[in-house]
């Protein structure tokens, strides 16, 4: 019996041993965190990927020059079809975005061409500008339209990565003379909200 009462007293003093003591009274507090993230599109400075004998200066996340040196045939002073470059750009967008291009004068275009004493001769050329960015393609094709826009392309979440730009003069006037000149545009390429 007397081995069954030490059982008893061992496990009896278990339980009051595992019982915490009797604590004063306690209060809780819960903090709340937030914090918000704001929406944010970058675009980094150009780089030249594909030239066409293409130079690019002044790039800036905000704006750059490509200039084309050899896009006229010497011998007939017609534009050599089909020249193409592509700009590269590190794009990151941290939310749902758009994304989009925009001719200002709707063709490489020469300022102040000069005017033609007899015969055809062109004081434009029309260009595809193909963007290429989230695994979408948004294309302008020129035609001569002031501020014509590309196809608007939406990203349906975040995304960073390449955004490639490839111009490629394509005008159905291939043998058609240029006036002598400097031709040129401006194209502006957007990420974030709609352009």
């Amino acid at each position: 019996m007397t081995s069954y009462s030490g059982l008893c007293v061992a496990a009896v003093l278990a339980v009051v041993l595992a019982t915490p003591a009797l604590a004063g009274p306690t209060r809780t507090s819960t903090a709340s965190l937030t914090g918000a993230a704001p929406t944010v599109c970058t675009l980094g400075a150009p780089t030249l990927a594909a030239s066409g004998d293409a130079v690019l200066s002044g790039s800036t996340p905000s704006s750059s020059t490509v200039t084309i040196s050899n896009f006229v045939d010497t011998s007939n002073a017609s534009y050599i079809d089909g020249i193409s470059i592509t700009l590269n750009f590190a794009a990151m967008c941290n939310y749902a975005s758009h994304f989009n291009s925009q001719t200002v004068t709707g063709a490489l275009k020469d300022s102040q061409p000069i005017v033609a004493g007899s015969g055809p001769f062109l004081s434009s050329l029309n260009y595809q500008a193909l963007l290429q960015w989230a695994g979408q393609n948004s294309v302008l094709n020129t035609n001569g339209t002031a501020l014509k826009k590309g196809s608007q392309k939406n990203v349906p979440g975040s995304y960073s990565g390449t955004a490639a730009l490839s111009i490629t003069l394509v005008d159905p006037s291939v043998s058609t003379p240029l006036v002598a000149g400097t031709f040129s545009d401006q194209l502006t390429i957007q990420i974030g909200a709609a352009l």
